[in-house]
């Protein structure tokens, strides 16, 4: 595949909404809220853990791009606990009205990581991932024009995490069916 290869993924009998690609996922987000008739809001979740340590290589551009989603996940995450989902809206077209929201999934359970191979939970994934369904559905109803709202994520939940891509891959066909929802491999 090219650099700015897409491809679908196949289900049993149709086509997935889901979209894995190879772009820049930042470059991705900023074309989608500046395009007018084929633009969309944007929602971009990522896994975060429960012990207030923004890291990773996908939270260190985070805060390259928008440090605002760092400084509020310090604020939600002495709070919060495993499977909440914190909304931090980070940039508006004005002249479109798409908008970017970060969506920080706590489903990475740091205070445990020494005893197991994997920080990620499963469980507290799915009540996140269920969130920001919601959060699609919500935005969907309070806008009065009609809007789009796509997700548009990393892919999350490996690496660091130590999750099963193909787990998480059928959560996001499973909880955000019908929703575009677009992948990124970097």
């Amino acid at each position: 595949m090219g650099k700015n290869s897409q491809m679908k993924i196949k289900r049993k009998n149709n086509t997935s909404s889901v979209i894995v690609s190879n772009q820049n996922i930042f470059t991705a987000i900023k074309d989608r809220i500046n395009a007018k008739n084929l633009g969309a809001t944007v929602i971009v979740p990522h896994c975060c853990n429960n012990n207030d340590v923004f890291s990773g290589l996908f939270a260190e551009k985070v805060v390259s791009e928008y440090p605002i989603v760092e400084s509020n996940f310090h604020m939600y995450s002495q709070t919060s606990a495993l499977g909440k989902t914190q909304f931090v809206p980070v940039e508006t077209n004005k002249e479109y009205g798409h908008r970017i929201f970060f969506a920080n999934m706590i489903c990475q359970d740091r205070l445990n990581h020494k005893r197991k191979s994997r920080s990620l939970n499963y469980a507290a994934l799915c009540f996140c991932m269920s969130s920001v369904k919601y959060h699609v559905k919500e935005l969907l109803i309070s806008d009065n024009e009609i809007t789009k709202v796509e997700i548009h994520a990393p892919k999350f939940g490996v690496g660091n995490a130590g999750g099963d891509w193909r787990i998480i891959h059928q959560l996001i066909e499973d909880s955000w069916q019908g929703i575009n929802t677009f992948i990124y491999n970097r």
